[in-house]
C-alpha cells in the first residue's frame, strides 16, 4: 500500500506541474484501480478523458471502472 501512496502523490505533483498531460491523471488513475478505489480512478479517467478524448488505455480503464464497482462495491 505504501508504494500505491507514493505513486499517488507522485502524480498528483506532475498533475499540478503539467496539468494539460493527459498521461498523469491516466497514470493515476491506473493507482486508483489497483487499490480499487473506483470513485477515484473515474474521477482521474474522466480528467484525462478530457484532455485527450481518445486515449486508448483511459477507455480501457473505464470499463474497468464499471465492472469493477458492480462487482466489488
Amino acid at each position: 500500500a505504501k508504494k500505491f501512496d507514493e505513486a499517488i502523490e507522485q502524480y498528483t505533483k506532475a498533475i499540478k506541474l503539467d496539468p494539460k498531460d493527459a498521461t498523469y491523471p491516466a497514470n493515476r488513475a491506473n493507482v486508483y484501480l489497483k487499490m480499487e478505489k473506483w470513485a477515484e480512478a473515474e474521477k482521474d479517467c474522466d480528467a484525462a478523458l478530457k484532455l485527450k478524448k481518445d486515449h486508448a488505455k483511459v477507455s480501457a480503464q473505464t470499463n474497468i471502472i464499471a465492472f469493477g464497482s458492480q462487482c466489488f462495491s
